[in-house]
């Protein structure tokens, strides 16, 4: 506590921080373009970030570390970043376990053992998809040697998930 009883961070806590903030930096350097554009950063924040894609090694990292530096001191930019990078996290993670669901299910649909107790669940899950296309892509599936059909299962899946993702 200081002299007004106020809590003063510990050192630690700031250096944890100062980390956190470096690291948030690193990662909008590494972003896409396309979604740094989305963020509306200040210009001075901008170019810093171009420039820092550009650089290699230590350069990068200097410049990494100057733009955690500005974070800090920029508040308002720092807490409309930390929400991005959020949401394209959650995003991110959302995705890829909607991806690993339509593997598993092309997984259950390639193992005749489980064939029909999968095919139930996603008729339930994906009232889109064309039973009669997964149905002549299943008869013609030859085993994991026949990427073609294993490939067109998958995209099948994919696109009616798509569609009734599109619905809601």
């Amino acid at each position: 506590m200081d002299e007004q009883g106020l809590q003063v961070p510990s050192k630690t806590a700031l250096k944890r921080q100062a980390q956190e903030i470096e690291e948030l930096a690193r990662d909008l350097v590494e972003m896409p373009a396309a979604s740094v554009g989305r963020l509306k950063l200040e210009p001075q924040l901008l170019t810093i970030v171009e420039r820092a894609r550009d650089l290699r090694k230590g350069a990068r990292k200097r410049e990494i570390k100057h733009l955690a530096g500005l974070l800090r001191n920029d508040s308002e930019q720092l807490e409309t970043i930390r929400r991005f990078h959020h949401g394209v996290s959650q995003q991110q993670l959302e995705d890829n376990s909607h991806f690993h669901a339509l593997e598993n299910w092309r997984e259950g649909l390639c193992d005749p053992k489980r064939r029909v107790e999968v095919q139930s669940e996603i008729a339930q899950a994906l009232p889109a998809l064309d039973m009669g296309a997964l149905d002549k892509l299943l008869h013609g599936y030859q085993g994991p040697e026949d990427k073609k059909c294993y490939r067109q299962i998958f995209t099948l899946l994919r696109k009616a998930a798509e569609i009734q993702d599109g619905e809601e």
